[in-house]
């Protein structure tokens, strides 16, 4: 039986001498051969077989301990628990990628559209699509800042650890105090990418339609609605769920500054 020396292994196989030596060491890839005189190491050609099964499975970032078992299984049980381990992370994995490009084209949007809007102060409809979030209703909390404490305690509780939480952050207001020019906040609401999957009294799911829109400066004092609302007397519209959605431009902004997108559902 021919024997290749352990650098002619190393050349042939594109694989350092460190890296071999360290596999025998662990019991990985043991040489054929080891002359007792001067401790040389050499390896049948069969043994190239298993190099090339180490390079193949490394590439699955397996533990070597784990890679040893695999690879010296004589009726691949091993090797085919290995396989479906891997199918289910592989599935997990595409599941998370997607969810975070659709993540990232929902925070892109977002941004894109307010650059668009800009606080012009022109009433205008547009399509939205369904969308799901985390709320809490004000109940007996009066202020904003409390109500919006509540809203970030449950979404950074354990429960919701594993939900994707975007922006914006918003409300829902009061359809007939609104069309009197008042603005009584119903719930605290924060966009999510995908709803929670299981039961929570926190979930809330807007309905895809279409949407009277105007900007405005809804925490300020001297916030201004009258021009969506005379849209709305005007064209004898009905609201059935009214929603503010915060824009946040860049820079610093004082919360009561911020700029909210009210949304009329037709």
């Amino acid at each position: 039986m021919k024997l290749y020396s352990i650098g002619e292994v190393s050349k042939i196989n594109n694989i350092t001498i460190k890296t071999l030596r360290y596999y025998d060491k662990i019991g990985l890839l043991v040489p054929a051969y080891i002359d007792e005189t001067n401790g040389y190491r050499y390896y049948s050609y069969s043994q190239f077989l298993i190099i090339d099964k180490i390079k193949k499975f490394k590439y699955w970032d397996i533990p070597l301990n784990e890679l040893k078992d695999i690879i010296y299984d004589e009726d691949n049980t091993k090797l085919k628990e290995f396989f479906r381990k891997q199918r289910e992370y592989l599935d997990s994995e595409t599941k998370r990628i997607e969810m975070l490009k659709k993540n990232l084209d929902m925070l892109e949007n977002y941004f894109s559209y307010y650059d668009i809007v800009q606080m012009n102060n022109n009433v205008y409809v547009r399509h939205i699509k369904k969308r799901h979030y985390i709320s809490h209703p004000f109940d007996n909390i009066t202020s904003i800042s409390g109500i919006d404490i509540e809203l970030r305690k449950i979404i950074n509780s354990p429960q919701f650890v594993n939900i994707s939480v975007l922006n914006p952050y918003g409300y829902i207001l009061d359809s007939n105090d609104f069309l009197n020019g008042k603005l009584t906040f119903l719930q605290s609401t924060v966009t999510v990418g995908e709803p929670p999957s299981f039961e929570t009294e926190y979930l809330y799911t807007a309905p895809e339609g279409v949407y009277v829109c105007f900007s405005s400066k809804i925490l300020s004092d001297n916030y201004d609605i009258t021009p969506l609302i005379d849209y709305i007397k005007q064209n004898n519209l009905t609201p059935k769920l009214i929603i503010a959605e915060e824009f946040i431009p860049n820079g610093t902004y004082k919360f009561e500054n911020c700029p909210y997108e009210i949304q009329v559902l037709i």
